[in-house]
């Protein structure tokens, strides 16, 4: 599953692209049935807005990631309690705008920055 939202840093939401989800007014129903809640946010949604997320949503946890010259970078935004289910973005911007991209396997994501070997790895996401 792929969940996406990307829009422009100075207008309304203008482009959801999603798989697998059903959208209703302030709630974002995942195909595990599980819901987002995003009353009380405004997009585009800002880093700092995240723990709101997670608190709108105790269910879930979530950490923020960046990506700059090839590489993965952060956390922009650390949980500080890892939930039975938990999520991983990568947010990509530019000055204009951010893109947050669901991460469904970190450690796929993660290990050619590390090693060639093609094992799965492990890695504390505090020490990116």
């Amino acid at each position: 599953m792929i969940v996406a939202l990307g829009e422009t840093a100075y207008g309304d939401p203008s482009i959801t692209s999603s798989y697998n989800i059903d959208i209703h007014k302030d709630v974002i129903i995942l195909q595990s049935r599980i819901s987002l809640n995003f009353k009380q946010l405004n997009f585009p949604l800002r880093l700092k807005y995240i723990k709101k997320i997670e608190m709108n949503n105790p269910e879930i946890s979530v950490n923020v990631f960046g990506y700059e010259n090839k590489s993965v970078v952060g956390p922009y935004y650390l949980t500080k309690e890892t939930k039975s289910n938990h999520i991983n973005l990568i947010l990509l911007h530019n000055e204009e705008n951010f893109h947050y991209i669901l991460v469904m396997d970190m450690s796929c994501l993660m290990r050619s920055q590390f090693t060639s070997h093609k094992e799965k790895g492990y890695f504390c996401f505090g020490c990116l």
